[in-house]
């Protein structure tokens, strides 16, 4: 019989390294004061009975929208502070030059059970955020998709679902969380139930 030789391992780089390219960041925290909830649905539940507002189209009570100038209401300046501040420190992330930086709209959504809104992007904005202010016993998350979800051609099997390949990102709905993230990551509310 002869003798094989042992089968050689394969040569492997050296000083590997990996690099995270196109990052797509989410920042997140808790309000200071969750106590900032109750006041601030309180408003809305006031503009909301005050008619101004958009109710669903067609009759359906599905949701209500505010007017989109909820910024510029004195009840809303402290939440309105919190905002700017961390749009501050995200814009210090980005390491953008600016003199000043303002939020252009700010409303606010009461949805009811069954409500979804379908994935949209938030157009001529640098960023887009939420703040839950009210949460339901089994309140709809939040879904962020993939930005690069279109450009897959080729889909092979996970053993795992993990940052690097997953098509979806979601956080549980919670009583005084901020998210802010890119405008144009597109992003859907799923059904309250």
């Amino acid at each position: 019989m002869l003798d094989r030789p042992a089968a050689a391992k394969p040569a492997r780089l050296a000083t590997k390294q990996m690099f995270s390219m196109f990052v797509t960041p989410m920042f997140t925290g808790m309000l200071p004061d969750i106590g900032l909830c109750d006041r601030i649905e309180t408003k809305l539940r006031e503009i909301q009975k005050s008619g101004r507002g958009s109710p669903s189209p067609g009759g359906m009570i599905l949701a209500y929208m505010t007017p989109d100038d909820l910024q510029t209401l004195l009840e809303m300046k402290e939440l309105v502070d919190v905002v700017m501040a961390e749009a501050a420190s995200i814009l210090d992330v980005y390491a953008v030059h600016r003199d000043s930086h303002y939020v252009s709209n700010m409303w606010a959504n009461i949805a009811n059970p069954n409500r979804r809104h379908n994935f949209h992007i938030h157009p001529n904005c640098l960023l887009s955020g939420l703040v839950y202010i009210k949460v339901p016993k089994n309140c709809g998350a939040t879904i962020f998709a993939s930005p690069r979800l279109h450009a897959k051609n080729l889909e092979p099997d996970y053993y795992k679902m993990n940052e690097f390949n997953a098509d979806i990102f979601s956080l549980p709905p919670e009583k005084g969380r901020m998210l802010i993230w890119p405008s144009d990551l597109p992003t859907a509310r799923l059904n309250v139930r």
